[in-house]
């Protein structure tokens, strides 16, 4: 028996790296991450850190963040 796992993108955490990468290299936009790790390795590891607070310690916590973030999905559409 093949089972399918689905995952989902936690908005939360994407606009939060966003939201974060454009505050702090607004002279230097528009770059992937890739490129921010190799010229602001520190700044990187900051926004690392914070984002690591925002993720969950265990499985069923995530489970149901993802559940939630898309019920709020189904909601605002």
């Amino acid at each position: 028996m093949k089972v399918n796992f689905f995952f989902f993108v936690n908005y939360e955490n994407t606009d939060f790296l966003r939201c974060e990468l454009e505050r702090r290299f607004k002279d230097d936009a528009n770059q992937t991450l890739a490129y921010y790790q190799s010229i602001y390795l520190s700044q990187i590891l900051e926004i690392k850190d914070e984002l690591i607070k925002l993720v969950p310690k265990n499985f069923k916590e995530t489970w149901k963040k993802a559940a939630n973030s898309k019920k709020m999905a189904k909601c605002q559409n």
